[in-house]
């Protein structure tokens, strides 16, 4: 059974984790960039203080693997967030090799992941992924079929993840009032880390997701570099082109005719920028096609999270959701699919 420590030991240890968790709110909800000096100072700051408080964890063996979580104290219940307090300040570092960063990174999160399968706080296993993605495509006999259908399941999970992490913010901001209160009742101080460690599972699930997929990039760093290595060919003669033109005014058009090197001309640009100018064209906002194409995961991620909202809608009765929703299952069964003009058929 894990050791019940009183005393300086764990009182420090204490004092440690309460200023790495007002860091990590600190930086969280920070304007400042991950690159800049004072968050970096932060981040260096905190970094060995997490390891210490780890190796004293360590040390006072306040875990064991067999016991259950119920037999773990409510002062000690909260040390379970080291090893993903560690990964998190871990992977804010920009100095140094990137792959080893985010290895260490890995490696902490998988710790505190495995200590919660070990109290039965999650089933996930972040080993087993590994394994999986190390046996590739030597092992890959599935279907397009079940591959597609393990994409919708991890969706679905991520929605639920996502819906049930905005319950848990909402719950922790609620208790947390209790909390920090000088007198707080056990049972409230239990309740309010068990929530804690169920938020930090959820986020270094989808963070372990975000590592692998670096990790992929890095590994193929020295490749992309040796590409650009090798000798560049040398570049053919291209004829030069004249950009796309526009006549400046209708008049011109009719009299002069269109198209000819002769006749004033617009540019793409001067052109776009006089029909912004006459208010006739729109500068459009919001994400482009250019933003997803950045940003792959940006378009799959709105849409799950629009997805989630909806779903939140509706589960909780909102007025327009149900009315759209209503609206919508009516229009499809007046309208069968396939109707509509079919003067173009043959």
């Amino acid at each position: 059974m894990a050791q019940n420590v009183t005393g300086n030991g764990h009182d420090t240890l204490a004092s440690i984790f309460k200023q790495l968790l007002k860091a990590y709110e600190y930086l969280e909800s920070s304007d400042l960039a991950t690159s800049d000096p004072g968050y970096q100072a932060k981040v260096a700051q905190c970094i060995p203080e997490a390891e210490k408080a780890v190796h004293k964890v360590n040390l006072l063996h306040l875990f064991s693997d067999n016991e259950d979580i119920d037999e773990v104290t409510t002062s000690s219940l909260k040390f379970i967030l080291l090893p993903a307090l560690l990964g998190y300040f871990t992977m804010k570092q920009i100095e140094g090799e990137r792959s080893e960063i985010v290895q260490k990174g890995k490696a902490y999160f998988k710790d505190f992941m495995r200590l919660c399968s070990l109290y039965k706080l999650t089933s996930v296993r972040l080993d087993q992924n590994d394994e999986e993605d190390e046996e590739g495509p030597s092992n890959s006999n599935k279907s397009r079929e079940s591959s597609l259908q393990e994409m919708a399941n991890q969706r679905q999970s991520k929605i639920e993840r996502y819906k049930e992490q905005k319950r848990i913010i909402a719950e922790l901001k609620e208790l947390r009032t209790h909390v920090e209160k000088s007198h707080v009742e056990e049972e409230v101080e239990r309740k309010y880390y068990m929530l804690l460690l169920k938020h930090w599972i959820n986020t270094v699930i989808d963070e372990y997701e975000n590592i692998k997929f670096e990790l992929q990039i890095l590994e193929q760093r020295p490749n992309m570099a040796h590409c650009h290595q090798r000798q560049p060919k040398e570049p053919s003669q291209k004829k030069s082109f004249r950009p796309f033109i526009i006549t400046k005014d209708q008049l011109q058009k009719k009299v002069l005719g269109a198209g000819y090197p002769s006749l004033p001309t617009l540019t793409i640009e001067e052109f776009y920028d006089q029909k912004i100018k006459e208010g006739t064209l729109q500068i459009p906002t919001g994400q482009s096609l250019h933003d997803w194409a950045v940003e792959p995961e940006k378009k799959a991620n709105d849409a799950d999270q629009k997805e989630a909202e909806d779903d939140e809608k509706e589960d909780a009765d909102d007025p327009e959701a149900l009315a759209k929703a209503r609206a919508w299952d009516d229009w499809k069964d007046d309208i069968r699919r396939g109707d509509g003009n079919r003067n173009n058929m043959g």
